[in-house]
């Protein structure tokens, strides 16, 4: 079955919020995490096709006290990082993360990071490694397990990384925790993972198709066990934003790309999910859907 989520979209944004991203001509793969009494937001943006694509990290409450923070700019100021892609939210024992990397890098090793960011004012950031990676690394979804911060590398194989404890500044190191064959078809991360029960966490991955070397992306829902360490397809749903989203847009910043509903985000608020998802790398969309409609 498949599910078009635009008829869900919701305005959750507030006013301060919409006004500053206003400046920019395309804002598209955005993360929406509840932590609290405020509400996170990081985003992709760009002024015109010619400029380059910046990370944005907001941050309100319901007073709407409203903090920004250019994620690009700070990790080219203290990480001498040029680009920072992909920024996904998610909240472990109410602290507020984004994970990034840095994109596609030719002939070379891309870097992953990890940053805690409950505080705009203290933001720390660690870089993540594992001897066994990709050269070109682009989610990792994270949870704890005994209190020890765990990674689901890839679903099928189904690869869990665990963090081990080496004191060593702006680092995490990971060591494969778990390996097993799947049954689930050649899925990629999308999602960080929100949290539906015990040891239980729900995410949507991307399935691509190919046609003459294109790539178009939708959602399938998935759901982790960390207990049985088991992932599970939720429902029969497939996930697309809209049925003319299909045919992806005239200006695309990926030549390679047929169309994708790129899902970025995910947090559950009480009975619905919130999704925050791209379209097409020009576009984004938040909208609310029912868990019981999903899981």
């Amino acid at each position: 079955m498949v599910t078009r989520l635009k008829r869900h979209i919701v305005d959750l944004l507030p006013s301060n919020v919409n006004e500053h991203l206003a400046q920019f001509k395309y804002k598209f793969n955005p993360s929406v995490v509840l932590c609290d009494e405020s509400t996170y937001l990081a985003i992709r943006v760009c002024v015109s096709v010619k400029s380059e694509i910046k990370a944005i990290l907001y941050k309100w409450d319901s007073y709407q006290n409203l903090e920004i923070l250019d994620l690009s700019n700070y990790c080219e100021s203290n990480l001498e990082v040029q680009k920072v892609a992909d920024p996904k939210l998610f909240e472990i024992d109410k602290i507020v993360y984004c994970t990034f990397n840095t994109g596609f890098v030719g002939g070379s090793y891309n870097k992953l990071f990890l940053a805690s960011i409950s505080d705009f004012n203290n933001i720390i950031i660690k870089e993540c490694f594992f001897k066994d990676r990709q050269s070109i690394e682009k989610n990792w979804s994270f949870f704890k397990k005994n209190n020890v911060l765990h990674a689901l590398y890839s679903v099928n194989p189904l690869i869990i990384l665990k963090s081990i404890n080496i004191n060593e500044n702006n680092k995490l190191i990971f060591e494969k925790f778990y390996h097993k064959n799947s049954d689930l078809p050649k899925l990629s991360l999308g999602t960080q993972l929100a949290v539906i029960g015990k040891d239980e966490y729900f995410m949507i991955a991307h399935k691509k198709m190919y046609l003459k070397n294109k790539r178009l992306y939708y959602g399938v829902p998935l759901i982790l066990n960390t207990n049985d360490l088991k992932v599970t397809t939720a429902g029969s749903n497939y996930l697309i934003d809209s049925y003319k989203s299909l045919f992806g847009n005239r200006f695309k910043f990926n030549k390679n790309l047929i169309s994708c509903t790129y899902f970025s985000g995910i947090c559950v608020l009480y009975d619905e999910f919130i999704i925050s998802y791209g379209v097409n790398d020009v576009d984004m969309r938040i909208v609310k859907v029912k868990k019981e409609s999903l899981l």
